[in-house]
């Protein structure tokens, strides 16, 4: 390893060390980092790099560890009272409560994306509780004219299910149940979700279904309901 210096005899650390430092903070900083793991990680990493702490440095002059120990220390320290982190969330957790629909595409593969299969007027929202129970509506543009349609009928285009739901962390996925859906074929039988949590956005990705036009995967953009 080598020693920096800058200015006029400013040394800071070996380019090594710096940026093993670099990464633990950048990964304390990332969605679902818990403050254990980054204190096994600090933990590994100065045990890791004690012989080289107590070579000389080019000055012939012992390198003293609390010159590095100490900022690592107090970087720790900041992490773990940072507020408003999702660190230690499980994805149940990020999940629960109420999500408002922004947007639904069908991705058919080569390119083939619809990006608007309900029209310009969708609404609708995904909804988790606690006790594993989820319910999703989504509702868009209006349907031709029909005289003869019953009230209880749609005159919109519009999906919806309710039923339950398991988490699995490992995979960030879920997997819903539908007890019973606008779409017969769902009913009763499990369905896969991929999820992407980003702040108070989420993205979701249904396992593919098949449509007149052929087998598309609905990609979901929902935000957080205040």
């Amino acid at each position: 390893m080598r020693w920096l210096f800058t200015g006029k005899g400013m040394r800071t650390y070996s380019p090594s060390i710096v940026t093993a430092s670099v990464k633990i903070l950048e990964e304390s900083a990332t969605p679902h980092f818990c403050p254990e793991q980054l204190q096994s990680k600090a933990f590994l990493f100065l045990t890791e790099t004690d012989t080289f702490l107590n070579r000389n440095d080019r000055g012939g002059r012992p390198m003293k560890r609390h010159k590095f120990i100490v900022p690592v220390i107090a970087a720790y320290g900041l992490v773990l009272v940072l507020p408003g982190t999702a660190w230690c969330q499980s994805l149940k957790d990020q999940l629960l409560g109420n999500w408002e629909l922004v947007s639904i595409s069908e991705d058919y593969g080569n390119g083939k994306i619809n990006k608007a299969p309900f029209g310009t007027s969708l609404k609708g929202s995904y909804d988790f509780d606690g006790n594993g129970r989820v319910m999703f509506t989504a509702i868009g543009d209006d349907l031709p004219p029909n005289p003869a349609r019953k009230p209880q009928e749609s005159a919109r285009l519009v999906v919806a299910w309710f039923g339950t739901y398991a988490v699995d962390d490992a995979a960030k996925t879920y997997t819903y149940t539908a007890e019973r859906s606008t779409i017969p074929a769902f009913d009763g039988k499990p369905r896969t979700v991929a999820v992407t949590i980003a702040g108070d956005e989420m993205t979701i990705k249904p396992a593919p279904v098949t449509g007149p036009e052929g087998t598309f995967t609905p990609i979901l953009l929902l935000k957080r309901a205040h």
